[in-house]
């Protein structure tokens, strides 16, 4: 089970990231997200730990770029064009359990359990060493 949640990729991202595209386009101007991202844009088919170094690049420039008024227009636009497909991973494994009570157990479970992985190995999650202190 170690790593299990860092090495996994959702496809069900690409609506997402395409949707944050079309949103920053449209709310700086044209190639922003080229700009934004650096060469090294988010993908569906990044792991999770890829994809939060990539979205943490692109969050960070378009903040400098950007003012509270922008970041809110830009990003409740959307959350708000998602729909349920977007999530239908997290409807796949809820239905493994039938219960949300042993469903959030599970996904708190694997979730210590990466944890202690990276904490045993000490590699990075999302970018950020785990240590005991963290981990209690």
């Amino acid at each position: 089970m170690s790593d299990m949640l860092s090495n996994q990729t959702w496809p069900e991202n690409g609506r997402i990231i395409q949707k944050m595209q079309e949103q920053i386009e449209l709310n700086l101007y044209e190639n922003a997200w080229s700009d934004l991202t650096q060469g090294c844009p988010p993908t569906a088919n990044m792991n999770n730990q890829q994809l939060s170094i990539s979205t943490s690049l692109l969050i960070s420039n378009f903040d400098k770029v950007s003012d509270s008024e922008m970041r809110n227009r830009t990003f409740s636009k959307m959350r708000h064009g998602l729909t349920k497909s977007d999530f239908q991973w997290a409807r796949e494994k809820f239905l493994q359990y039938e219960d949300i009570d042993a469903f959030a157990q599970a996904i708190w479970s694997e979730s210590l359990d990466e944890l202690k992985s990276h904490m045993n190995r000490k590699t990075l999650f999302y970018g950020q060493p785990i240590t005991l202190e963290v981990y209690n």
